[in-house]
């Protein structure tokens, strides 16, 4: 309820009231009408003796003479005034404007015209980290008791910084205890902690663009951990790392949902022509993870589909698994993959005279982890891994004080394993 009183001046003037009704935002302790005597105005209304500021109100003005009131900041001029020696409730601060009600502002340039006391948030001293500050400038802040739009709000001061000590995955930024402000896109944030550790020094595995704004940085690849920053708008970035597709490393210590918050191809078409091929590899799985190790604790460069077929280069010597382009490698688990070795593959022209009548035996295998070597000597270079239930001809039996080795093919020896290899001569 908007409350008018008219005057002895000339041209009637109507003074607002400190009381509005229509937003039920104010509570007055007394409700005393004073009835007022018709003039030429259109409609009459009473005045409230004695209003009260509302809870949610920025500060409180004591204005010391009549005031215009206008519809908006720089909007048009109302057909009242704000009576002198008077107090109001201030909702919104904009330069020198004052939101007193409901589209009621006053215009106030000079310092004599008024006093403002505020009853905004004051930020006290802690031992928090501080990851990011916020400028409120000559906007409009208010903080919450709680993260929720629905708790009781305090204001900021202008023109002032405060520290962030906390962030949560929807856009929260704690000032203190009993302190959230609601983070939105028109806001001055220095993210510092967050922009730091996204400028990780290193060799990103790939570059990606997120797919939304407001994306929650975490400090690690569980949800669980502490959210250090929010990327306020689409952006590529540097992916380092990756687990099982689902999380990425963008920086030190700082991660994203990627399954969330990126769209992200994982087939692995990053080959390289190598020099020297050992053999070849084909996909028995639905699909196989392509890893910047020989672990599955190594990140995820890519996956390989059922069926492709890839080049290998070398087999590392304490896993079997085969590198398939720089620094990506592929399991030898032969659940998952069938090696073909180059050495064991000649055309018809290329054979030997020793190989094509000298096979004296074959043997059959019974592991997936049977290494074959360059010579019969395990201080060589594993050339491959021989699969479960091999069947494969011997050319040669050499045998030392204490091991068997047969020769399977050009260059090629496995060492005998009463477990792991039956041998039957011709």
């Amino acid at each position: 309820m908007i409350t008018l009183v008219t005057s002895g001046i000339t041209e009637a003037k109507n003074y607002i009231s400190t009381y509005d009704n229509d937003e039920n935002d104010y509570e007055s302790e007394t409700h005393e009408d004073v009835s007022l005597e018709p003039s030429n105005e259109d409609h009459y209304l009473t005045h409230d003796t004695d209003p009260q500021k509302i809870s949610f109100a920025m500060g409180e003005l004591y204005i010391y003479e009549e005031v215009p009131v206008y519809s908006e900041y720089d909007g048009a001029l109302l057909e009242y005034v704000a009576a002198a020696d008077t107090n109001w409730a201030v909702q919104e601060i904009v330069g020198d404007w004052y939101r007193i009600q409901h589209n009621h502002w006053l215009y106030l340039p000079n310092s004599d015209m008024y006093e403002y006391t505020s009853s905004n948030f004051v930020q006290g001293q802690t031992t928090m980290q501080v990851l990011a500050t916020v400028y409120t400038g000559r906007g409009n802040y208010y903080v919450h008791q709680s993260p929720s739009k629905e708790s009781e709000t305090r204001s900021l001061e202008i023109d002032t910084s405060y520290d962030i000590y906390a962030v949560t995955e929807k856009g929260w930024l704690k000032l203190g205890e009993n302190a959230w402000l609601l983070f939105e896109d028109w806001m001055e944030i220095d993210q510092f902690e967050m922009n730091n550790r996204i400028q990780q020094e290193g060799t990103p595995i790939r570059t990606e663009s997120t797919t939304t704004t407001m994306v929650p940085v975490f400090e690690g690849p569980d949800r669980k951990k502490t959210v250090i920053g929010l990327l306020e708008e689409v952006q590529d970035m540097y992916i380092y790392e990756t687990v099982n597709a689902d999380w990425v490393k963008v920086g030190q210590d700082a991660w994203i949902e990627a399954d969330k918050y990126f769209s992200i191809d994982w087939a692995y078409r990053d080959f390289n022509n190598m020099d020297n091929p050992i053999g070849e590899a084909r996909i028995l799985a639905g699909t196989l993870n392509v890893r910047q190790g020989t672990s599955k604790e190594t990140s995820l460069l890519g996956i390989l589909q059922s069926n492709d077929v890839v080049e290998v280069y070398e087999m590392d010597p304490q896993t079997g698994w085969y590198l398939v382009a720089p620094g990506a490698y592929i399991s030898n688990d032969a659940k998952y993959v069938e090696f073909t070795d180059y050495s064991t593959i000649q055309d018809d022209d290329d054979y030997s005279e020793e190989e094509s009548t000298g096979v004296i035996g074959y043997i059959e295998t019974y592991s997936s982890s049977i290494r074959v070597y360059s010579e019969p000597d395990e201080a060589y270079e594993t050339k491959y891994m021989l699969n479960d239930d091999d069947v494969i001809d011997v050319y040669e039996e050499y045998n030392t004080d204490y091991d068997t080795w047969y020769r399977i093919g050009e260059g090629s020896w496995v060492k005998y394993s009463e477990s792991d290899i039956t041998y039957y001569q011709y």
